[in-house]
């Protein structure tokens, strides 16, 4: 993970509308505990969020911006596949924390991008202390499965053509 800038904390109120947009049905507390350990911070256009197979270190509230995510190959001759964009508000990095795996898509800032950095340890410790919580961030990991399923079939589809 590159470090991208460090500014003050996002105030609660910008933060918990943002996540609860995410994840309407979070309680206060899980939201209180997530803000009470982010530190802010700010991504210059280019700039790294996250690169393929480096450790997952935590998620990514993005509260304004557009983020690229690709896949990256190790092949010879590298070739990078864009998968597709998140735009504010989103979370990055969800799946890979929750299943325990190293990053599987590389983010990168189309534009400035201003984000809350959750640190791992605080995630997953919060996601055990409110089970509530822990399916309802089970569920966005249910649709981006859907969605990366969905993606696939695009991109077959397109080179059948």
């Amino acid at each position: 993970m590159t470090s991208g800038s460090v500014g003050s904390k996002i105030e609660f109120p910008h933060f918990a509308d943002i996540l609860l947009r995410i994840v309407p049905d979070l309680p206060r507390p899980v939201v209180e505990s997530l803000w009470s350990a982010h530190r802010a911070q700010c991504y210059s256009r280019a700039e790294y969020l996250l690169r393929v197979g480096e450790a997952s270190q935590g998620i990514f509230l993005i509260a304004s911006g557009l983020v690229r995510l690709s896949l990256s190959n190790d092949h010879p001759k590298p070739q990078e596949i864009h998968y597709r964009e998140l735009r504010s508000p989103a979370l990055l990095g969800v799946n890979d924390v929750m299943l325990g795996s190293s990053v599987s898509l590389s983010a990168q800032a189309q534009t400035e991008v201003r984000c809350a950095f959750i640190p791992k340890t605080v995630f997953l410790e919060t996601v055990r202390r409110f089970p509530q919580a822990g399916l309802a961030f089970s569920q966005l990991i249910a649709q981006e499965l859907t969605s990366t399923y969905s993606r696939i079939s695009e991109l077959r589809g397109a080179s059948s053509v």
